[in-house]
């Protein structure tokens, strides 16, 4: 008898993994009947606004907490599905040896590893928005980024992963692709091999909404101001459902800067994987005609940079 499948959806952060966790929960019925899948209660935390995500397995990695994964384990095999969905975006930030403890608890499953990419200069965006209204984070922009330069090391992250799950077991996709053929649609599509019609299914609403500009600064103000609390939190809830224009801590130059310094790693990912068109927002960027003058670069560079651009587009 095969062995049963488990898909791990492991992030990244700021990828609508909210948005997916509660779409699974919300129409659990409708996805178990459908699609044959489990979505797994052991482990799982209900934050409807922060995801309905398997928060508990982390805790029970970080502690060697052997039981709940016997729990797991019971839930999915004595279940009549053929496969089950776990997704924590927490996940991408386990260390080498979390990593090897998840996989020998998973041994006798078929792993299969999905990660969501974003490009880097909007996801630590996004994500520093979060720790402010969330986590009262206080500082500026460049303190959180030295903090989280690890979550953007994409390569690194991967490599983790494969090494203990099969490097052939890891499908990558985009957060950008995601959104423009449709978040779940497209997810579905590229990770069950299936086809849903939106339509027949119930939308979570509310899920962790990033703040805008406004926003930030506001609620950046009232953390240096205040402690922390449920009414400074539901503050920042109020503010992030109030139109406002997207959060920008870089200026045109540090973000052309931030966005080369990735480059390589995500040019190297998508020979990788050989999918030009689910990766390729990941090194969709636009250099500034008048950089060249004001910040000294060649102009062998700028053609460099250009005609790899337009190789891209």
């Amino acid at each position: 008898m095969p062995n049963k499948k488990v898909v791990i959806h492991i992030g990244s952060y700021k990828t609508a993994t909210s948005y997916i966790q509660n779409f699974f929960a919300l129409n659990q019925k409708e996805i178990e009947n459908q699609f044959n899948l489990l979505y797994p209660q052991t482990g799982l935390t209900k934050s409807p606004t922060r995801g309905l995500r398997h928060y508990h397995l982390i805790k029970a990695i970080e502690c060697s907490d052997q039981s709940l994964f016997k729990t797991l384990c019971n839930e999915i095999n004595n279940s009549s599905f053929d496969t089950a969905f776990i997704s924590a975006e927490r996940l991408s930030r386990l260390s080498l040896n979390q990593i090897e403890y998840f996989a020998q608890q998973l041994k006798s499953f078929d792993v299969k590893i999905v990660y969501v990419l974003r490009r880097q200069d909007r996801l630590i965006e996004s994500l520093y928005a979060e720790y402010v209204q969330y986590h009262g984070f206080k500082k500026p922009p460049n303190v959180f980024i030295q903090k989280n330069k690890r979550l953007l090391a994409f390569n690194q992250i991967i490599r983790h992963w494969g090494k203990h799950f099969g490097s052939q077991n890891i499908q990558l996709l985009c957060y950008e692709t995601c959104i423009k053929n449709g978040l779940i649609q497209h997810f579905i599509r590229q990770v069950l091999g299936k086809e849903i019609n939106i339509k027949d299914y119930q939308e979570p609403k509310n899920t962790n909404p990033s703040l805008g500009e406004n926003g930030t600064n506001f609620m950046l103000n009232a953390n240096n101001a205040l402690r922390k609390t449920d009414t400074l939190r539901k503050l920042g809830l109020k503010k992030a459902t109030q139109p406002d224009k997207p959060l920008s801590i870089f200026s045109r130059w540090e973000r052309f800067k931030f966005i080369w310094h990735y480059r390589r790693d995500n040019l190297r990912l998508i020979r990788q994987t050989g999918d030009n068109s689910e990766l390729a927002p990941l090194l969709s960027w636009r250099l500034p005609h008048s950089y060249k003058s004001s910040l000294n670069i060649s102009q062998a560079l700028i053609n460099q940079i250009r005609k790899e651009h337009k190789a891209k587009d």
